[in-house]
């Protein structure tokens, strides 16, 4: 798991009321109860979850257990549910309301909802455990549909006939649920209350939300994504270009070394079937040309970084165990360029990326490394990139998120030469291993992950 949970990006609330807009600003800067590093014995300032238990609590949405404790890792209950789901709709649209003490304690949220018709599953026990896709439903019935706007390109490919996957993936587009609750398993996992803290601070706190905008420098770490572009993903080209995520795989100061999420476009690595290197390859001039000039504004790409991009060879490390003669393989020239594919060396050492033992002495991931692995956009996949139906059947525990489960996945380049400099290297769909014979360089049925470096200096600090 990441070491934090990873936050989304600002979306524009529309004004529904002047209720609305008051609430909102009033959340953000004047908060409504006292919150101090003492409120609570179990939640440290350097906790992952302390901002959102600080903020859910200012806001009165969760006020722990009692006794100065929060109980982050407890499951949310029925109850508890109900009533975080009367108290945001109350801060959102009615916040002069006053809750009464009832002898059943949540019987008073209870009746709010019933009479604000919120949907509230109809829980026989309310001691009962709370899924995600419960938690879903109900907080979708209480935010209004203008507050979550699709800003994320989520894809979600399982087969399964779910009531509440309309309302998973709205939360999870406009950022307010992390992505990987898409896959279906992930939806009946029950809610820890440190999570649920996270998704309503998503809700009253834009800034909060799982991918940040290029200006949250502040909080941007290595594992984060973030939104910096746009490109045609979706492959609806009536509604324009959907915004790029980014995976940040390193952070220097204010500069960022990050490699796309979703693999983008379908375009050889050279228009002919030719001995290249990346130094002469076509797609580094598509991606320093087009691609660059199509993805970002004049503003974005004077924020992208020109630096050295080292050439590598192939990645074999026993040439003979192949019959492979590497030293009649070319690396070519080191270049300066701004946007550029990775290296096997820049993934298959990076702590992001390499979430398994790699073996290099035969360049293949061992046993298979997901998180290498690429799921295509919807454009790419119509652009032509071969796909399979990934069979990756482990927990996000054991092989990262970056890979939703049964997504399909496809090839993707990266700049080393393969067994000739008529061939490129690629990760595979099969788990994300790695293929040093390469495939030839003018195939045009592997996707691209263009990766670079961003500067996020002299950018708003949050």
């Amino acid at each position: 798991m990441f070491k934090k949970t990873l936050c989304c990006l600002l979306f524009f609330l529309f004004l529904a009321s002047v209720c609305v807009s008051g609430v909102f600003a009033a959340s953000e800067s004047e908060p409504r109860y006292v919150f101090s590093e003492s409120t609570f014995v179990d939640i440290a300032p350097d906790d992952d979850c302390y901002r959102f238990v600080r903020n859910v609590y200012e806001n009165g949405l969760m006020n722990g257990k009692g006794h100065g404790v929060f109980d982050p890792d407890k499951n949310v209950t029925a109850a508890e549910l109900v009533t975080v789901a009367a108290r945001l709709h109350a801060l959102l649209f009615d916040s002069d309301y006053a809750f009464e003490k009832t002898d059943v304690w949540y019987d008073t949220y209870r009746t709010y909802c019933k009479e604000k018709d919120v949907f509230i599953p109809a829980y026989e026990d309310y001691a009962s455990f709370v899924t995600v896709r419960e938690l879903a439903a109900v907080l979708c019935s209480v935010v209004k549909e203008e507050m979550l706007e699709d800003k994320i390109y989520v894809r979600i490919n399982d087969g399964f006939d779910d009531v509440y996957v309309q309302d998973i993936l709205k939360l999870c587009r406009s950022g307010v649920l992390d992505f990987y609750y898409t896959d279906f398993y992930h939806r009946f996992e029950e809610v820890k209350r440190e999570y649920l803290a996270k998704v309503l601070s998503r809700i009253v706190a834009p800034h909060k939300r799982q991918t940040y905008d290029i200006s949250d420098c502040s909080e941007i770490e290595t594992g984060d994504y973030i939104i910096f572009g746009s490109y045609e993903q979706d492959n609806d080209m009536v509604n324009g270009a959907e915004p790029i995520e980014w995976i940040v795989l390193e952070r220097n100061g204010n500069d960022l070394l990050v490699l796309s999420r979703y693999g983008l476009d379908c375009v050889p690595y050279n228009d002919s079937e030719t001995d290249v290197t990346w130094e002469t390859c076509s797609l580094r001039k598509w991606l320093n040309d087009q691609f660059i000039n199509t993805a970002f504004s004049s503003t974005e790409k004077s924020m992208i970084l020109e630096r050295n991009v080292i050439a590598e060879g192939n990645t074999v490390h026993f040439p003979t165990y192949d019959h492979i003669a590497e030293e009649l393989i070319e690396p070519g020239n080191d270049t300066l360029d701004k946007i550029f594919i990775p290296s096997w060396s820049q993934i298959s050492t990076n702590s992001i990326l390499a979430k398994k033992e790699i073996d290099n002495n035969f360049g293949y991931p061992g046993p298979h490394t997901v998180s290498l692995a690429c799921v295509p956009s919807e454009y790419a996949i119509a652009r032509g990139t071969y796909t399979i139906n990934s069979v990756v059947e482990r927990t996000e525990e054991e092989w990262g998120l970056y890979v939703e489960l049964g997504s399909p996945t496809c090839i993707w380049w990266i700049r080393n030469p393969g067994m000739s400099n008529s061939k490129a290297e690629i990760i595979k769909y099969e788990g994300g291993c790695l293929d040093y014979y390469g495939t030839p360089v003018n195939s045009d049925r592997i996707a691209v992950r263009p990766a670079m470096w961003v500067t996020i200096a002299n950018k708003a600090q949050n």
